[in-house]
């Protein structure tokens, strides 16, 4: 598959409040935050970690005045300055290891970063499209509730007139209601996804509400799925790369702890400058080496190596796992969207029954061929039928959402 069709492929909805949402998820999202100062931080832990590869140079100097009593008293200034350097020579690649592991934990902390943009992302448009969706539910709600109101007013007046029972009023009083709660079941719903995106986004609500002021179809049912190849999912998603490269960080870390069994060889040296009153100014110098191993340390070391083999061990069937996840996902996603696709091609054929179905039942009403029943009957299977269709175009779209995000590319 062309990388071109995944990049930035929430545009091909063709939404600009979508668009400018993410925009600014991307910049102000409180998540999107997080992961990057984790990223300074596993950069903080690297120069660390490639600081024990190089010579430790430490300084001090001191200066002092005062009086010291001999046979005749002297009074004057005394200093020293001295450098101090050592070397730990890493013969068998214990501190080599441990940079590998922090170079290596700092790559997967970048995948990090970059599959929580994408999961962000994809949610801020899985909650967008709901909240959509919510709105066209309401805007179908209040269409029927008018039309459901004018059936009760005709209802009232045959009462009156005395062609219509109380039974019929009240029935068709109960639908009315029954559109009024939905109506009021959709308006929370349309606000709860709101506050939702208040915290995805980190945007204020009085700014998202006026970019989101004008009532929208769902974007995207148009859309059609997208595969792609599993190897190429691998390689491509953040989230098993990361796993991949943990596990080689483990991998870096069990050697490094392998290699505290031998021993340790080290260079140190001294050079300073020191002058008092009794002694004119000399120079100190010092060079050594000295190794170190351990010869009893009560299981230490095999109790380190031990847990860095079981650390390893997880980092592996966490990588395993994260591919299996992958494919998962894709395959999952390529159900839905198939499935929806069918729902919803049936459904769209089922209202235009419904609907047909209802004018057929009014005007037969009318003419007195058919019941009071049968027209609201036909009515709320229209109404069921719309609300069905609603659903299965958000579910669809957000399987189409949760694709993409499969796909790993952003």
């Amino acid at each position: 598959m062309d990388k071109s069709k995944l990049k930035e492929w929430w545009k091909q909805f063709e939404d600009e409040n979508l668009n400018w949402l993410i925009e600014q998820t991307l910049k102000e999202s409180p998540d999107i935050h997080q992961a990057a100062a984790r990223i300074d931080e596993a950069r903080g832990l690297q120069k660390t970690a490639f600081g024990s590869l190089l010579p430790a140079i430490s300084g001090s100097a001191d200066v002092n005045r005062g009086k010291q009593l001999f046979l005749k008293p002297i009074t004057g200034d005394s200093y020293d300055a001295s450098f101090d350097a050592s070397y730990e020579f890493d013969l068998f690649g214990k501190n080599r290891e441990a940079f590998k592991a922090a170079e290596n934990e700092l790559l997967a902390t970048l995948q990090d970063y970059d599959w929580i943009k994408l999961s962000i992302i994809a949610e801020v448009i899985r909650t967008y499209i709901s909240m959509r969706a919510a709105e066209k539910q309401i805007v179908l709600a209040q269409h029927n509730l008018e039309i459901q109101k004018d059936t009760l007013a005709l209802v009232e007046r045959q009462f009156k007139a005395g062609s219509a029972s109380e039974f019929d009023v009240k029935r068709t009083a109960l639908q009315v209601h029954q559109s009024t709660a939905r109506i009021a079941d959709y308006n929370r719903q349309k606000e709860v996804y709101m506050l939702s995106l208040l915290t995805l986004t980190g945007l204020t609500a009085e700014l998202i509400k006026a970019h989101l002021t004008t009532c929208k179809e769902i974007p995207g049912i148009d859309l059609k799925a997208i595969a792609d190849a599993p190897a190429s999912v691998i390689a491509r998603r953040p989230d098993i790369t990361a796993a991949n490269l943990r596990f080689i960080e483990a991998t870096s870390l069990r050697q490094s702890q392998l290699a505290a069994f031998f021993p340790t060889l080290s260079l140190s040296s001294l050079f300073g400058l020191s002058q008092t009153v009794l002694v004119p100014s000399t120079t100190v110098w010092n060079i050594g080496g000295k190794t170190a191993v351990s010869l009893l340390d009560f299981g230490r070391i095999q109790g380190q190596i031990d847990a860095a083999s079981a650390r390893e061990v997880t980092a592996y069937e966490a990588w395993r796992k994260a591919i299996l996840q992958g494919l998962q996902d894709v395959e999952t996603a390529l159900t839905n969207t198939a499935r929806y696709e069918e729902q919803r091609h049936a459904l769209n054929l089922a209202k235009i029954n419904a609907a047909k179905a209802v004018s057929l039942s009014q005007t037969r009403y009318r003419q007195g061929d058919n019941s009071l029943l049968d027209v609201l009957d036909a009515q709320r299977h229209l109404i069921e039928t719309d609300q069905a269709l609603i659903e299965v175009e958000n579910s669809y779209v957000i399987a189409i959402v949760a694709l993409y995000k499969a796909l790993g590319q952003y």
